[in-house]
């Protein structure tokens, strides 16, 4: 699994995603109070976590670098959401990105 591992702090490891983590995405996106404020703000299906899994996992030999990343919380490495490097064409700039559950 190190290898999957992007970076690591005293409190959280992220890593890269896996198919193993839809059940996760699916959680925090279906949460409507975590998506209140997120593009529609409209709870996401569990499709919709299945396609965005899928979609991360293409880009990360597409964009080496940049990408998506689970965040787990230590030492038991407790899903806590994800966090993002996106390449911004239009300004050529990298945007962070993140979406915690409600408990990290």
């Amino acid at each position: 699994m190190a290898e999957n591992i992007f970076l690591e702090t005293e409190r959280l490891i992220l890593r890269r995603f896996s198919i193993d983590d839809v059940d996760h995405i699916a959680a925090l996106d279906g949460d409507p109070e975590v998506m209140r404020y997120v593009a529609d703000g409209l709870p996401k299906t569990r499709r919709d976590a299945e396609e965005g899994v899928a979609r991360v996992l293409l880009n990360y030999e597409k964009f080496p670098g940049l990408g998506i990343w689970i965040a787990e919380e230590k030492p038991h490495l407790a899903f806590a959401g994800w966090f993002a490097l996106k390449y911004i064409p239009k300004t050529e700039e990298i945007e962070l990105e993140y979406r915690l559950m409600k408990s990290a």
